[in-house]
């Protein structure tokens, strides 16, 4: 998807915070189907079905998506947008239900472990969690407890998944899938950055990050949750979605509490991640128009701050990610973050 007044609405819709006003620019009932389409595939639906059904109520002068019996087609997809959402929410919750199970284990077992990413960030960062669905379950563990934990999985009657890469017991994750149904998959992961080569100077495991008691679970420090954000959206993902930046913006606005500069800059250093925070908040703060993001990028300084992000990360490869320019964007990404500390 190309259209840039689809691109335009998007990203003024997808605030979970809400937005004041709609783009200048209408959309056609082609470009309000795209619009459906486009934020389901980025994670963000829920927020941006929210965002224009209150805004559509109180804007006279806005026709499109008012009214049904005109535009069949857009009605139509914008139904089946509320479905999935909901689905998607209904998913998220079993996830939930999944994941205490699991952690239940492990405290029993005595092998430590937190929920990260998904779940974490929806309660953390969301005023509404239902906002910011997720389709699986990330557990971050010590390296050392990674045997203990398998046995437990298998107990809780998963399966190993074996990887299909060119990487094996290096790789910083294992996978695991519970037949359902429906079809649960677990990640453990042992490091958040899973590809060997790129821990040659990257890092980012349970002793890299800093803790906090969260009554009977782990989790992260702001800081480092920060870090995680930025470390999923630029290495793991190479920005092809969405609901990535939207994360990133809701922690520096400090949803998930004051990030200190001080110990950002810190332990973004120590673990070797200046291209990926740089690139995290380059990107949010430039496509989101995000002021949090931009001072606080500002005010760190790190070392890589003269990225290549603004001829790399463009609205049409965030939105786009399958085409042919954009796989090759990614793949040049890719590489800069493995050479760039």
């Amino acid at each position: 998807m190309h259209d840039v007044t689809v691109f335009r609405w998007l990203l003024r819709a997808c605030d979970p915070e809400g937005c004041e006003r709609l783009p200048e620019v209408r959309l056609g009932c082609a470009q309000a189907v795209l619009l459906a389409e486009a934020a389901r595939e980025h994670g963000v639906a829920g927020t941006v079905l929210r965002n224009l059904r209150q805004l559509l109520e109180h804007d006279d002068a806005v026709q499109v998506l008012t009214d049904p019996r005109e535009q069949p087609a857009v009605a139509e997809a914008w139904r089946l947008a509320a479905e999935r959402c909901l689905a998607e929410v209904a998913q998220s919750l079993l996830l939930r239900a999944r994941a205490a199970s699991l952690l239940a284990a492990f405290r029993r077992a005595g092998v430590p472990a937190a929920i990260v990413k998904g779940e974490d960030f929806a309660d953390r960062l969301y005023e509404l969690p239902g906002l910011r669905t997720f389709r699986d379950i990330d557990v971050l563990l010590p390296r050392t407890a990674v045997d203990a934990a398998a046995g437990l999985m298998d107990e809780q009657g998963f399966f190993w998944v074996h990887p299909a890469g060119k990487y094996d017991r290096d790789y910083g994750e294992r996978v695991w899938d519970h037949p359902g149904p429906p079809r649960v998959r677990v990640e453990l992961h042992w490091n958040m950055i899973t590809c060997p080569s790129q821990r040659r100077r990257s890092t980012l495991g349970w002793d890299d990050l800093e803790w906090l008691a969260a009554g009977s679970r782990l989790q992260a420090s702001p800081e480092s949750l920060l870090l995680i954000a930025c470390a999923h959206a630029a290495i793991s993902h190479r920005f092809d979605r969405l609901q990535h930046l939207c994360d990133i913006r809701q922690i520096c606005r400090g949803r998930a509490g004051e990030l200190r500069c001080d110990a950002v800059r810190e332990l973004t250093l120590r673990c070797g991640l200046s291209a990926a925070v740089t690139g995290g908040l380059e990107v949010t703060s430039r496509l989101l128009q995000d002021e949090n993001c931009r001072h606080l990028l500002a005010r760190l300084q790190l070392p890589a701050r003269q990225g290549p992000w603004k001829a790399l990360v463009s609205g049409a490869s965030l939105l786009a990610p399958a085409t042919r320019t954009s796989k090759l964007r990614q793949t040049v990404i890719r590489e800069w973050l493995k050479r760039s500390a």
